[in-house]
């Protein structure tokens, strides 16, 4: 990836799930607050970035992870990164996150960081619509 190919950068600074925690019995509720709370984050920092509506586009989704415990599975955040393009949806830069909107979701190694920049990145990639 070059800075060339990055168009538009949405850093969220927001608390992050496995799917492993949402396997091993994470309650409902828990599981509805920690999702909402992603997708409003990922709605603010859209629309502080002021990124314009994309008619489609390439997601890199980079996780920003504790420095404490074992590092994630490049993955273990979809979860959380579902519920952030949610939140693009919900800034209006994407009309919806089929197919016909976005074309692949990368999910990429996380980040080793500060508790107080946990988070995620997503990196989008316009590219052409769908005829």
């Amino acid at each position: 990836m070059t800075d060339v190919d990055v168009v538009h950068e949405v850093r969220i600074t927001c608390k992050l799930w496995t799917v492993n925690a949402e396997r091993r019995g994470m309650h409902w509720s828990d599981r509805a607050e920690l999702v909402g709370a992603v997708r409003w984050a990922a709605k603010i920092a859209a629309l502080e970035a002021k990124v314009p509506h994309l008619d489609r586009v390439e997601i890199l989704a980079q996780p920003l992870q504790s420095k404490r415990g074992p590092a994630a599975d490049t993955g273990a955040y979809a979860s959380p990164v579902k519920a952030a393009i949610d939140g693009l949806r919900d800034a209006r830069v994407l009309d919806d996150d089929t197919y016909r909107f976005v074309s692949s979701i990368e999910h990429l190694p996380s980040i080793r960081v500060e508790a107080r920049e946990v988070g995620l990145i997503l990196y989008l990639t316009p590219v052409a619509p769908l005829p």
